[in-house]
C-alpha cells in the first residue's frame, strides 16, 4: 500500500479533536482500534469524504505499529469505510444519506429473512416472547443494548439459518459505538417495534413481522440522517 501523507490540517483535526471529541472504545487488539477509531472519526465528521489516510501518520496518532494500521484499512475497505487506489493510497468515503438508507434496509431486510425462517421452523417462540418483554421494559441505552442483542441472538437461533446468520454478522454497521446512545429515539423505536416481532413470529404472521423489521429500521435510518446533517457530516 503507498504511503501517502495526510494532509497537515487532516492530521490537526485528528489530533487535536477527533480523539478528545468522541474516542472510540480502546478494546481488542491493535487492529480492531484501527477500525473503531476510523470508523468513529468519519461519523463525527474529523475524515472527510477524499482525505488521505496515511499508515504512518495513523499508528503515530493512535499509537500501533504499520501493521494493525495496514491490516485495519484493508478490512474498512472491505465494509465501504476506505478506498485504497493504487499509487495513491487510502482515502475516506464519507456518509451520504442514500448510503445510510440503503445499509439499512439492507438489515431491515435480513430481519424479515430472519423472521420467514424462525417462522418456517415452528420452533417454541416462548423465549422470544421473554426477549421482546425485556426489550419494552428496558428504558436506559445500556439497557437496551443488552435486550436487543439478546432479542436478536435467540432470533437467529430460532431461524436456524447459517448463511443469514452470516449476512446478518457481516453486513456493514454506519454507527460505531453504542448505537442507543448516539442515535435519538433509537431506545423508543426499539421499544415500539420489536416486542411485536415477536408477537408476529409467535403468531406465524410473517409478513406482519416483516413489515415491523422494515419499518423499524427505516426510522432509524432517518433519524441518523438527520443527526449527521445537523453536524454537517453528509456528503
Amino acid at each position: 500500500m503507498p504511503r501517502a501523507r495526510m494532509q497537515p490540517e487532516v492530521k490537526a483535526r485528528l489530533v487535536d479533536g477527533g480523539r478528545a471529541a468522541s474516542p472510540a472504545p480502546r478494546r481488542g487488539n491493535g487492529r480492531t482500534l484501527v477500525v473503531e477509531q476510523v470508523r468513529q472519526w468519519i461519523f463525527d465528521g474529523q475524515l472527510r469524504d477524499g482525505d488521505a489516510i496515511s499508515q504512518e501518520d495513523l499508528a503515530e496518532i493512535l499509537g500501533v505499529s504499520r501493521i494493525p494500521v495496514r491490516d485495519g484499512l484493508i478490512a474498512l475497505e472491505s465494509s465501504g469505510w476506505v478506498v485504497i487506489e493504487p499509487g495513491v493510497g487510502a482515502r475516506a468515503v464519507g456518509l451520504d444519506a442514500t448510503a445510510v438508507r440503503d445499509s439499512f434496509d439492507l438489515f431491515g431486510k435480513i430481519w424479515a429473512l430472519l423472521i420467514r425462517r424462525a417462522v418456517e421452523q415452528r420452533a417454541d417462540t416462548g423465549e422470544l416472547l421473554a426477549a421482546g418483554a425485556r426489550v419494552k421494559a428496558a428504558e436506559a441505552p445500556g439497557d437496551m443494548a443488552e435486550a436487543n442483542d439478546a432479542f436478536i441472538t435467540v432470533l437467529r437461533v430460532l431461524a436456524a439459518a447459517p448463511k443469514l446468520d452470516a449476512a446478518f454478522r457481516n453486513a456493514a454497521r454506519i454507527v460505531p459505538g453504542d448505537f442507543f446512545e448516539v442515535v435519538p429515539d433509537a431506545v423508543e423505536v426499539q421499544r415500539r417495534h420489536v416486542p411485536r416481532i415477536g408477537v408476529a413470529v409467535a403468531r406465524g404472521d410473517v409478513d406482519k413481522g416483516a413489515a415491523i423489521a422494515i419499518a423499524q429500521h427505516r426510522t432509524h435510518a432517518r433519524s441518523i440522517v438527520r443527526l449527521l446533517d445537523e453536524r454537517g457530516v453528509l456528503t
